[in-house]
């Protein structure tokens, strides 16, 4: 076999291995996203801005990811990453200017994006549709509700219920009905509560009659449980962590069910190391698994580990008594089955992208799938956005970093911006791995890093194909030559530029 077959036969293999996880079938590509392409798209995202902020990642069910972010001063978007983390659409861009946060509540039929707004000028609320490309609609709510820490269910009307908290710390339901071009409320239900201050405990929730179902707890979650029916679960108040499961049926949030229960004595397991802050709810079989946060730690060594407890609950919501509590650890996220509850998170917040000339800045993302077997799926990528001075934006040559006295400068074609993409606003940054023969020609070439648009990706490697290098490796003959090279592809003003061509160490 020669050099060149055999540096073909390594790129198939890196090509073909990744989709091995998938034809195993502990990954659908329907309903879990592909950890290692979802990381390259937000990294291809953010080396595209020169200056910028990443506010948010969603999971949607159907394995795509909604990532907004914002540049060049007032610009605002929410991009779709496809489960395989290509971009195959234009971002939708929010048209308006001035503060405001925006929280992503769930996802409507048909793929598109229900996310709740907040304007910081006027202190009004904001219910928007996001498609990928565009807005489809939005109205502005005639109720000064908070969207930041709601639950939303969508039923097979297309209609949105809302449970959570409402304002002055209040709990309220709310229904819209969402089509492409409008959204409109249906009904409302306030549920009063007050907040008393006591010195010694802090504040302390008060009901008064007509509370919630779901209880005064910080958070909501909450699942369909049939035609009508909702089930989830809440605390029993406002710091505290003892879970309290319920059933009720929408839209005159009825009552079924409701118990209550301790959480040492009922937790069937306690994930260890796994610092979360909500809890999940998930169908399994008849019953229920319910995952809550705990203020219970483990100290290992000198390191004290958070926990999350897990509960099993049978058809009528009872608690089914566990033999003995288990301490287990997170398995990695590929392992996750079906019907698993994804989250992915920005673990900061959000990330905040170098200035140009400024220095790296780290950042990580959470990748969380809750089964239904009682188990906590987790991987976390750690990755670094550092902001490069554009090196070329014309043919010509390019100094190759790790190069030494071994590899001297490429010759490189810096490629056109693809059409397509540059008409739809799509951004991205591609590298490209070139594989070079003893001439200082490139054998082949293939994406190792995609931007997370193909048309972008092809015009990288078409580019990375007429490189040329030269230097004493290839006098000497000696092993094959790996060098990566960077195109960054910016909108605005239109531009391609050549980053960095990087050696890889035999």
């Amino acid at each position: 076999m020669t050099c060149s077959t055999a540096r073909r036969f390594v790129l198939l293999a890196c090509c073909i291995l990744p989709l091995q996880v998938h034809a195993s079938g502990r990954r659908p590509k329907c309903l879990l996203p592909d950890t290692l392409a979802v990381n390259a798209a937000v990294m291809a995202l953010a080396d595209s801005l020169d200056d910028g902020y990443l506010s948010w990642i969603w999971a949607a069910p159907d394995g795509a990811c909604w990532l907004m972010f914002s540049s060049h001063g007032p610009y605002r978007a929410i991009r779709r990453i496809e489960p395989d983390g290509h971009v195959t659409t234009a971002d939708a861009q929010m048209s308006e200017r001035g503060p405001w946060s925006a929280n992503p509540l769930g996802m409507l039929r048909g793929g598109d994006l229900l996310v709740g707004r907040v304007s910081g000028l006027s202190s009004s609320y904001w219910l928007t549709r996001v498609a990928a490309g565009k807005m489809k609609a939005s109205v502005r709510t005639a109720r000064r509700e908070d969207y930041s820490d709601r639950t939303a269910l969508v039923d097979g009307r297309n209609s949105v219920h809302l449970f959570g908290t409402g304002g002055s710390h209040d709990q309220s339901y709310l229904r819209y009905s969402v089509t492409d071009d409008t959204i409109s409320e249906l009904s409302y239900i306030g549920f009063h509560e007050s907040t008393t201050w006591t010195q010694d405990n802090g504040y302390r929730h008060v009901s008064t009659p007509g509370g919630a179902p779901w209880g005064l707890g910080k958070y909501t979650v909450a699942a369909w449980d049939g035609d009508g029916i909702v089930v989830g679960a809440t605390t029993t108040g406002w710091q505290s962590e003892a879970p309290v499961v319920f059933r009720f049926r929408v839209p005159e949030c009825r009552l079924l069910t409701c118990r209550e229960f301790d959480v040492a004595d009922a937790a069937h397991r306690k994930t260890v190391g796994i610092d979360y802050r909500k809890a999940s709810i998930v169908k399994s079989g008849k019953g229920y698994w319910l995952f809550t946060p705990s203020k219970d730690s483990i100290t290992i060594g000198q390191q004290k580990m958070p926990c999350v407890h897990s509960y099993l609950l049978d058809a009528n919501l009872s608690l089914v008594r566990p033999a003995a509590m288990s301490d287990l650890t997170a398995r990695p996220f590929a392992e996750a089955p079906l019907g698993s509850k994804v989250e992915v998170s920005l673990l900061d917040g959000g990330v905040e992208i170098p200035s140009y000339g400024a220095d790296k800045r780290s950042f990580t993302l959470r990748f969380i799938a809750f089964g239904p077997d009682g188990r906590i799926y987790r991987t976390e990528m750690h990755d670094t956005i550092v902001t490069h001075r554009d090196r070329l934006t014309d043919a010509g040559e390019l100094q190759v970093v790790g190069g030494g006295d071994s590899v001297g400068p490429v010759s490189v074609v810096v490629p056109l911006y693809p059409g397509m993409a540059l008409q739809a606003g799509i951004e991205g940054q591609a590298v490209a791995s070139t594989f070079v023969g003893p001439n200082g020609e490139v054998d082949s070439a293939a994406i190792s890093r995609s931007s997370g648009n193909r048309f972008i990706d092809e015009a990288a490697v078409r580019a990375a194909r007429k490189a040329r290098f030269v230097g004493n490796s290839f006098k000497r003959g000696t092993n094959p030559i790996v060098c990566d090279l960077s195109y960054r592809f910016t909108v605005w003003p239109p531009k391609v530029s050549v980053v960095e061509a990087r050696l890889r160490p035999n």
